[in-house]
């Protein structure tokens, strides 16, 4: 029972940094733009 939930709640997880890596993408010029040149 508590396997099911930890698979349920990293399904989760993985669908949620999914859901942040297209954020990340769309948002990457205004991020470039923002972030001073370090490297």
């Amino acid at each position: 029972m508590a396997k099911g939930r930890v698979i349920c709640q990293l399904s989760v997880v993985k669908g949620l940094t999914k859901v942040q890596r297209i954020v990340d993408i769309g948002n990457m010029p205004f991020i470039l733009a923002t972030k001073s040149p370090v490297e």
